[in-house]
């Protein structure tokens, strides 16, 4: 689940927990060491996958992120349209209310899902195919190379 951790005592830290239905003990947590890095004041979403890694939605800043059983990420993304307008970079316009519990952006992405190659609703679609979600934003996925 989810745990958006806001208004704690310590302050403010959201959680992907994984609880044991019989027993309501905790059997895996993940959190960061910093909280600005992985916050949702308020939605955010865990999808635990069939090789065992979890993909985290923190709605607030966009930002999809899959973590191993051991807590490493290994696939990281941030949403670049902000309200409807894709951007290469963000700016403190780009924000959502000052004030300290809410440190939203205007990126948020409510939930989201992995699919397998497989999955129906990719049939007949060149997954192979890689193209910017924005022009003239830098090709992240390309192989950069000194020649």
């Amino acid at each position: 689940m989810f745990d958006n951790g806001s208004e704690r005592p310590e302050g403010n830290r959201s959680a992907a927990v994984e609880v044991n239905p019989k027993t309501g003990e905790i059997v895996w947590k993940y959190t960061t060491l910093h909280s600005a890095s992985f916050y949702s004041y308020r939605q955010g979403a865990v999808q635990r996958l069939p090789n065992g890694n979890t993909l985290i939605t923190s709605t607030h800043g966009g930002h999809l992120f899959e973590v191993t059983p051991d807590k490493q990420v290994v696939w990281d993304f941030v949403s670049p349209f902000f309200a409807g307008q894709g951007k290469c970079v963000a700016s403190e316009d780009d924000s959502i209310g000052r004030e300290r519990h809410i440190n939203a952006m205007k990126n948020m992405v409510h939930r989201s899902y992995r699919y397998s190659p497989d999955y129906p609703g990719l049939k007949g679609k060149d997954l192979s195919k890689k193209v910017p979600l924005v022009e003239g934003c830098p090709y992240f996925f390309k192989d950069y190379s000194s020649k």
